[in-house]
């Protein structure tokens, strides 16, 4: 296991880094950043923010990383400062009404580059994609984290700041709202 392995527990990364080997930071790196990536896109839709949102996330976690109490562990923290980063883009973008200038988020295949046998399954990801997408923001951050980075109730709502009854409320309230959208899955 090499120093900065993805391997090495998350405690001693952040005890090097804050004992001054900024090298460790690249084991932080290696772990995290594409499940903070993943989960930008989940959340916003969009390959290019998810991206940046991404980036911006591990410089900001570097730049605040020797203030780390460890109170909560390194991925929670640094899926707040993703979910955080999310919620800012999307309060400047509703000031500045700039919805219709967005590219499309999806830069999906057309069907017919899609394998005759994957057409189904691309199509029923697509739905509960949009689905989720719809959910009101609450709601949609709690499926997320729990379905796509399967993390607990407690782990979410240290994340948001909440407690576990609401995070639980969340959740019942956006599966309730998915039932709809994903009727025509059943079939």
């Amino acid at each position: 296991m090499s120093p900065t392995s993805p391997d090495t527990p998350e405690d001693d990364l952040v005890r090097r880094f804050q004992g001054g080997d900024e090298a460790a930071f690249e084991g932080v790196v290696l772990r995290y950043h594409p499940r903070l990536q993943e989960l930008a896109f989940r959340l916003t839709g969009d390959v290019d923010e998810s991206r940046e949102i991404g980036q911006l996330a591990l410089v900001r976690a570097y730049e605040t990383l020797a203030r780390f109490r460890g109170g909560a562990r390194l991925s929670t923290w640094l899926y707040r400062i993703v979910l955080n980063l999310c919620r800012d883009r999307h309060r400047k973008r509703v000031t500045r009404e700039d919805r219709l200038t967005r590219l499309d988020p999806q830069e999906e295949a057309s069907p017919a580059e899609i394998p005759e046998g994957r057409l189904e399954t691309h199509e029923a990801a697509t739905i509960v994609a949009d689905a989720v997408r719809a959910l009101p923001a609450p709601e949609r951050e709690v499926v997320l984290l729990r379905h796509y980075q399967d993390l607990t109730f407690a782990e979410i709502a240290e994340i948001q700041g909440e407690a576990v009854t609401t995070v639980k409320s969340r959740m019942t309230k956006g599966l309730r709202l998915l039932r709809g959208p994903l009727k025509e899955l059943e079939a």
